[in-house]
């Protein structure tokens, strides 16, 4: 079952933390903010990385996030800011549990639509900033409900909020300001999820 903890933590920091001596899939590394740089940490702390994504770069496979197998399962799969871009989530957390070890883990990041900047935004009557690619944003409740509800007998893990490091923008150096003391506030989502058995659907 996943559970929300009300915990902020530094999304680079935590996943070459979990990713340290392991096999580890990492799905949309090629992309904006800093995402090949944290491509770049992980295969440095792993013992083998697999790089994944629809765009083509060296060392990455092209491939769809939506419908993916691997001939050896990993330990670590990683989705940083990938889901928001999927129309197919659900062929998506299929393929994850079939490319997972026993007791493998997942670790995916999403923005947070409740973010300080977000809802500064809202409350002045504009739109919620968004990328243009994004068709769907996913709140903590939301990330629970939907993998509690298809795969609750055999996952285990928590919901959490992210902020960034590293050289930021003003607005987002004060979105971490302020999430520090409220975490609500994060810029993001991040789910640490463990297979615990058997994968099978919820009925």
């Amino acid at each position: 079952m996943i559970e929300f903890v009300r915990r902020r933590v530094i999304r680079q920091d935590y996943i070459t933390d979990a990713a340290r001596g392991l096999r580890v899939l990492d799905i949309g590394c090629v992309g904006a903010n800093g995402l090949m740089e944290l491509h770049r940490r992980i295969r440095r702390v792993a013992a083998d990385c697999v790089g994944l994504d629809a765009a083509s770069s060296p060392g990455v496979i092209v491939g769809d996030a939506q419908n993916f197998d691997f001939s050896d399962p990993f330990d670590l799969i990683v989705a940083g800011e990938i889901v928001e871009h999927l129309p197919n989530v659900r062929g998506f957390a299929e393929s994850v549990l079939r490319n997972l070890k026993p007791a493998g883990r997942l670790i995916l990041t999403t923005p947070n639509p409740y973010s300080w900047l977000a809802l500064a935004k809202a409350a002045g009557g504009r739109p919620v900033p968004n990328d243009a690619c994004h068709i769907a944003l996913y709140d903590a409740t939301t990330l629970m409900n939907w993998w509690n509800g298809l795969f609750r007998d055999c996952v285990s893990g928590q919901v959490m909020y992210y902020e960034e490091t590293g050289e930021l923008s003003w607005p987002y150096r004060l979105n971490r300001a302020v999430s520090a003391w409220v975490p609500g506030y994060s810029i993001g989502l991040l789910l640490d999820l463990t297979v615990q058995g058997p994968v099978r659907e919820n009925r």
